[in-house]
């Protein structure tokens, strides 16, 4: 388990200035979990939960929008 820290994020927009929530991770334990640089993931979302997946097919990777 990690302990993450959900940090502010000021973002300015065309018409106005807004904080929003962000989380960053980083650090070798992602690669020992198979997560590699220039992977991509889908990110799923329940109520205060959040499921990242390794997308394994890269192919379908760049025709697919996670959002």
């Amino acid at each position: 388990m990690k302990k993450i820290k959900i940090q502010p994020k000021y973002r300015r927009r065309t018409y106005d200035e807004i904080w929003i929530p962000e989380i960053k991770m980083e650090g070798k334990w992602l690669e020992k979990l198979g997560f590699k640089q220039g992977e991509h993931v889908k990110v799923e979302w329940k109520r205060k939960k959040l499921i990242i997946t390794l997308i394994e097919n890269e192919e379908n990777a760049d025709n697919k929008s996670y959002t």
